[in-house]
């Protein structure tokens, strides 16, 4: 993780120390008459601060169980064989977000991670005659479920790993010649994996992943093979 270059976040530990402090007073009695003998009385007072209870800790905040909201974007990039030769997908841009919930397993070291996102994957290709991009976009829902590794010391890191299920909302694929319907052409369920790594401090996390397509979404003779693959990096808020 160097190569993120997050090395400037700190945990802030707070330390009371309490003294205890004493009060002393002496009082001489005044001396009797000649013939009587003297008799001082000195009497000692003190007077002691109890310590007080030290601040709670805050390091463990991974074991408790936490919500969270999550926004980002990914890279994604279908990869499919096609009749047509001038056909050669590109990557796009799309959106990611995500509501997820994170369950510690003993002491938290462990998380089992479920999340739901909404993410718009696609391609692009560039028409040969005009030189312009021709986007298609698709929204899925799709649900990964973590296993998340927590460590670090001064700088809280994690990584995690786990199998998702997508489903196809909706969508167009487009090229130089037609227009279709989305769900026309691929499956309504795809199976990913997601892999990853993070960084954090308290309730804000950043992460990246690679979500790699495990099953063949294609649905047509003349579109074969068709998976799908995404990098993504997100901001997440825990509360």
């Amino acid at each position: 993780m160097k190569a993120l270059n997050f090395q400037k976040f700190l945990i802030l530990v707070i330390v009371l120390i309490f003294t205890i402090s004493g009060i002393k007073a002496q009082t001489p009695s005044s001396m009797a008459s000649d013939s009587t003998p003297t008799t001082t009385t000195t009497t000692t007072t003190t007077t002691t601060a109890a310590p007080a209870t030290s601040a709670d800790n805050d390091d463990d905040y991974n074991e408790k169980a936490r919500f969270g909201i999550r926004g980002g974007g990914i890279i994604s990039k279908y990869a499919f064989e096609s009749d047509d030769p001038t056909e050669d997908p590109e990557s796009k841009f799309g959106l990611d977000l995500a509501i997820l919930v994170a369950i510690p397993v003993g002491d938290g070291t462990f998380m089992f991670q479920p999340e739901l996102h909404w993410m718009q994957k696609g391609y692009k290709l560039e028409d040969i005659q005009t030189g312009d991009d021709i986007v298609s976009t698709l929204n899925y829902l799709e649900l990964p479920l973590l296993l998340r590794l927590n460590f670090g010391e001064s700088v809280k890191m994690f990584a995690f790993a786990g199998p998702s299920v997508g489903w196809l909302l909706d969508g167009e694929l487009n090229t130089a010649t037609e227009s279709l319907d989305a769900s026309e052409i691929l499956d309504q369920t795809e199976f990913n994996a997601h892999l990853g790594l993070g960084i954090g401090l308290g309730p804000v996390e950043i992460d990246v992943r690679y979500i790699a397509g495990l099953s063949d979404i294609s649905d047509a003779d003349n579109f074969n093979e068709v998976r799908n693959s995404s990098f993504g990096a997100g901001l997440t808020l825990k509360f």
